[in-house]
């Protein structure tokens, strides 16, 4: 057994990026999901496999030649329940394995910060997915630290780019704009707000993975520098060469909508990221590593011009007359 394989679990946007930064790499690598179907995104001779990363003696069989398994697993909020036992799942497996364990997680389980959000903060959730995404990240520190499985944890802000819709930056704002319809935000668009672009994200991850050095800890992912919703919008605006209507909810539209779109209702617990400052910072990933990241003009280009392909893509609605 050579353990050359890398294993990604999740075949959406983030776990597309990994595979195909892999590939990029000369990686052989695996893609699994619960479907098996994959992901257009990602080169045809990538191997796909289906499986429910719950079952941990199934986990275990598909990582057993792993090098390095990544969890990129993303489910809609209405979903988030069936995280636990996922992550359970995925320790146990790969935990039979000589395999690293890279969890790709996100802000929330700090909830609200005073100043720059830091890997030093403590967790203080503040409701049922910032618990959730609390708990995860407990698990796979505490199965690092009682020696059941080598594991390491990659903290993202928001991302965005090609094939990222469910986002800060996503169809709502990229799609309405190649589309001319005005652009919906939530919170403040003058207040600044981390985002980091998709295709770092999957870099950042991937360099953790091969560092031993890097294991046990969690680290904030490296990103540029943070700017406002509104700066983020205009340079989209002006690659487009069109003006920009904004839609914007605030917390009051955000509870009425609430009442009537579960959507709406999910977003009520973290709104404090989108009404005052929300900063990452990644200090401790660039003193440690050197990662070249993508130009932000680059960036958002690259995501408008995947949203334009997209567009083209979809199919024409014929009217029979």
């Amino acid at each position: 057994m050579n353990n050359s394989v890398h294993v990604v679990f999740g075949a959406g946007a983030l776990g597309a990026a990994v595979v195909n930064e892999l590939v990029m790499q000369g990686e052989h690598v695996k893609l699994v999901s619960r479907s098996g179907n994959g992901n257009t995104a990602v080169p045809p001779n990538v191997e796909t496999i289906a499986c429910d990363a719950a079952n941990q003696i199934k986990v275990a069989e598909i990582c057993q030649d792993a090098k390095v398994v990544y969890n990129c697993i993303g489910l809609p909020y209405n979903q988030w329940n069936e995280f636990p036992t996922i992550m359970k799942g995925l320790l146990n497996g790969v935990g039979q394995t000589n395999a690293t364990f890279v969890y790709a997680d996100n802000l929330y389980a700090y909830g609200p910060v005073q100043g720059d959000i830091k890997e030093s903060n403590p967790y203080k959730p503040i409701g049922t997915k910032t618990k959730i995404r609390a708990d995860l990240a407990e698990m796979v520190t505490s199965a690092h630290k009682h020696g059941k499985i080598k594991a390491v944890i990659g903290r993202s802000a928001d991302f965005f780019g090609p094939g990222v819709t469910s986002s800060i930056l996503g169809t709502q704002v990229f799609e309405h704009l190649i589309q001319n319809k005005p652009v919906d935000i939530l919170g403040s668009i003058d207040v600044p707000h981390t985002v980091t672009y998709i295709k770092d994200v999957a870099k950042a991850l991937i360099l953790l993975g091969r560092t031993e050095e890097a294991l046990g800890e969690s680290w904030h992912l490296p990103t540029l520098q943070t700017r406002t919703m509104r700066e983020l919008i205009h340079i989209a605006s002006d690659y487009l060469n069109i003006e920009v209507k904004y839609r914007i909810a605030n917390r009051f539209l955000i509870h009425v909508l609430s009442l009537f779109n579960a959507n709406m209702k999910e977003y009520k617990e973290i709104f404090y990221q989108f009404n005052k400052p929300f900063v990452m910072n990644d200090d401790k990933f660039k003193s440690a590593f050197q990662m070249e990241l993508t130009p932000l003009q680059e960036a958002i280009k690259d995501t408008i011009n995947w949203y334009i392909q997209e567009e083209k893509n979809k199919p024409l609605h014929v009217v029979q007359i």
